[in-house]
């Protein structure tokens, strides 16, 4: 049984609502083990909210939540938790504790209430809809179904087809480094917008360019992905507002190395990693002041650009 160790006060489906008294639909469980008791999480994946739910975001009236982008695109909703354990763009294992049970939003007492919406987003709604019917899976049936067919490669490498959390991670890794995915993104399928980005990734490091996410690949996204003082090398790909993560810390501090500060007086002088609003300004400075288009990307032609400056 999926929940074993809880006891569930609330199941998905249409119920008298315990706030409003009012009949509607309950878009996920409410489970309870005991106050700020560690809460494991059912799935892995890829942490895309770790906050208190804001009003319009989604998550308003959930107290603070966590939502967990799974191999499969489907986003695992944690709330009313009393604190969370894990922080934004963190991969969590199945198991691992991402928070604690409490009673905040608009709860009546301390409790989980899970949900699995049918979309993951990275910004809010974060997948949700107003049709509550169809906003959210059945969970107790989506955790059994998820575990007996999630499939993971048994090759030596990943190619177009394959799906799983093998899959998940490698997409992952491209995203940092600026590759397009496509809409989808990290959805743990393995397709054409998957293959074109391993093989734009494989061209640019000089590996054999077939699409297949092998060890060699691997071991390269590994290499620029590691925060080191020998990796310095400003990142290859496009890479432009909303990215977070090393990558983008390396393109800030070029940026104030040549004067073009993202953030000039702020702490580090806006070296957090957080390809923001001003970042985006800074690049658009940089590019103006070098005869480059204005558009606040970091593509191509602004590294060759920035690395010259470098140099000099």
């Amino acid at each position: 049984m999926p929940f074993t160790g809880y006891r569930i006060t609330s199941p998905f489906g249409y119920r008298i609502h315990p706030i409003t008294k009012l009949r509607a639909f309950h878009t996920g469980i409410d489970l309870v083990k005991s106050h700020k008791a560690p809460i494991h999480a059912f799935v892995g994946g890829l942490v895309l909210h770790a906050r208190m739910g804001a009003t319009g975001s989604g998550f308003g009236g959930y107290g603070n939540v966590v939502a967990i982008q799974d191999s499969k695109g489907s986003l695992h909703v944690y709330a009313h938790l009393d604190s969370c354990a894990v922080r934004i763009g963190q991969n969590v294992k199945a198991g691992q504790v991402i928070g604690y049970q409490g009673n905040t939003g608009n709860s009546t007492g301390s409790h989980l209430h899970y949900e699995v919406r049918k979309k993951a987003e990275p910004k809010a709604p974060y997948g949700w809809i107003a049709d509550r019917v169809n906003n959210c899976y059945e969970p107790t049936q989506y955790l059994r179904d998820f575990n007996k067919t999630t499939v993971t490669t048994s090759k030596n490498y990943l190619s177009k087809g394959d799906k799983g959390p093998k899959v998940t991670t490698a997409q992952q890794g491209l995203i940092k480094l600026g590759y397009d995915l496509g809409k989808y993104g990290a959805d743990g399928k393995f397709g054409n917008d998957t293959d074109a980005a391993v093989r734009k990734f494989q061209a640019a490091h000089k590996l054999v360019v077939d699409g297949k996410f092998g060890i060699k690949s691997e071991a390269k996204l590994n290499e620029l992905l590691k925060p080191s003082a020998n990796n310095t090398s400003l990142p290859d790909g496009v890479i432009k507002q909303g990215t977070k993560g090393e990558n983008v810390r390396k393109i800030q501090k070029a940026l104030a190395s040549v004067y073009f500060y993202p953030e000039k007086g702020a702490k580090n002088n806006g070296v957090d990693g957080i390809y923001g609003p001003k970042t985006t300004d800074a690049i658009k400075r940089f590019q103006s002041t070098h005869g480059l288009k204005q558009d606040g990307i970091y593509g191509p032609l602004t590294k060759k650009k920035l690395e010259e400056i470098m140099k000099k």
